[in-house]
């Protein structure tokens, strides 16, 4: 299984012919009067690319980009979400699969299971797990700190990689109310929850690109305190750049990292 990770909160993962998108994103105009313009390049989806799945932890549209969705799914694709908003995608015109949380479907020799998540503002939202033979990723979108991580990790950790937010963003959105505490896990929480799924490493993800107080305000300094909170409670972690990838085996003392552009 092969995992390259895109701008932002995306990833692409592909597995004897079968290829994935989780969250992928290209356009983010749509959010600049809630986060600002990206601090740094967005990472192009090459034409061409074509995914038979694309997984969705939620329809903010900084993880939900209906025209790259449209560009790369197969015609015989569908968008995959958690059954509480799959109205929302059909509306839209696009295929979609609704799964119950907890349900493992199989799409190729993946097995795809949408697990408990927390919205930072009160909105929808899954993690996602992706099963390899004995090899499996985690992928938390942008939710909160949350007491279903023991049971996630009991159920089924441990995790090969766990890609995690870690920018423990405050927003001031009039339309929210009052939101004094991060809307999403910090630095300090994603490597508590790297110890609790059992994750070999955890990917810190959904930082660095969004700068923009008093609206959208991160953690500040978020990779440094996440390799302070790592050694801390002894979890081995690992920085991707964008369009980097890394080759998972079914025996984890075979996985390596490949700097290569998607």
């Amino acid at each position: 299984m092969k995992i390259t990770k895109l701008s932002w909160a995306g990833l692409k993962i592909e597995s004897d012919g079968t290829t994935v998108f989780i969250d992928p994103v290209v356009n983010f105009e749509r959010m600049e009067k809630y986060m600002g313009k990206p601090l740094m390049p967005v990472l192009e989806i090459p034409a061409g690319e074509q995914a038979d799945t694309i997984l969705l932890t939620h329809l903010h549209q900084d993880h939900y980009d209906r025209e790259t969705i449209r560009k790369i799914l197969k015609p015989d694709g569908q968008v995959w979400v958690h059954r509480e908003v799959d109205e929302n995608i059909r509306t839209a015109g696009l295929p979609v699969r609704g799964v119950e949380l907890n349900t493992s479907v199989r799409l190729g020799d993946l097995n795809i299971i949408p697990v408990f998540a927390l919205d930072g503002i009160g909105h929808e939202q899954v993690s996602w797990i992706i099963q390899y033979e004995k090899t499996q990723i985690f992928h938390g979108g942008d939710t909160l700190w949350h007491n279903q991580f023991w049971a996630i990790g009991n159920q089924y950790g441990p995790m090969d990689l766990a890609f995690l937010p870690i920018n423990g963003v405050t927003v001031d959105y009039p339309f929210i109310g009052y939101t004094a505490l991060p809307a999403s896990m910090t630095p300090n929480e994603a490597a508590v929850a790297g110890r609790i799924l059992r994750a070999r490493k955890v990917v810190p993800m959904h930082y660095g690109m969004f700068d923009y107080p008093p609206i959208y305000s991160p953690f500040p300094e978020p990779e440094m305190e996440f390799k302070l909170a790592c050694e801390r409670h002894c979890q081995s972690y690992l920085f991707m750049n964008d369009g980097a990838s890394y080759q998972l085996h079914p025996a984890p003392q075979s996985t390596e990292v490949i700097d290569e552009t998607l």
